[in-house]
């Protein structure tokens, strides 16, 4: 059995470097090494065009032992609001409660998809929206690269997932 088909891709994609780390399932550094690339250049149309450019470099130089990418984007090429509670129970109403939420604090969001997390009982919840054209790019990008998308995340839940045990027990303030 080939040690390859556990191998995968980790990419974060800000606007200033883009960083493909080549590992195993585990959080551990296995030895594989990671590859940095710094952003060139500049977009009138996009923040994340030449982020884009340069990850296309760098899925090139890499390895093709990976067949599965997740993906850490920039909160800078995202959208973010706290839900406030309201007992909705349907999805179309949960999401034109997120729209609103979302259009209240940003204006309109033609061209943008959210997702939200379901939250627990009585409490807010923390949505995400990301531009359509942005992942539609994505996933042209990915499909090129012969690689598919596995999780989306965008930085701030990566960092949350990475401090939120180590803070439980304390009092503390997570800051990005």
């Amino acid at each position: 059995m080939s040690l390859f088909r556990y191998l995968r891709l980790t990419i974060a994609l800000s606007p200033n470097e883009v960083a493909v780390r080549i590992g195993r399932q585990t959080a551990a550094t296995d030895g594989t090494g990671c590859l940095i690339r710094e952003v060139v250049g500049e977009s009138r149309a996009t923040l994340w065009q030449p982020g884009l450019d340069a990850l296309a470099d760098l899925l090139r130089e890499c390895p093709r032992a990976a067949s599965r990418a997740n993906l850490i984007l920039s909160n800078r090429f995202l959208r973010m609001v706290a839900i406030p509670w309201a007992g909705v129970q349907r999805a179309a109403a949960s999401e034109a409660l997120t729209r609103a939420c979302f259009e209240s604090h940003y204006g309109e969001m033609r061209g943008w998809m959210s997702r939200d997390d379901v939250g627990e009982f009585g409490a807010p919840r923390l949505a995400f929206a990301l531009e359509e054209a942005l992942l539609a790019a994505l996933k042209e990008l990915f499909q090129v690269a012969g690689l598919r998308c596995g999780r989306l995340e965008p930085y701030f839940v990566t960092a949350w997932n990475t401090w939120r045990r180590k803070m439980a027990a304390k009092n503390a303030l997570f800051v990005i």
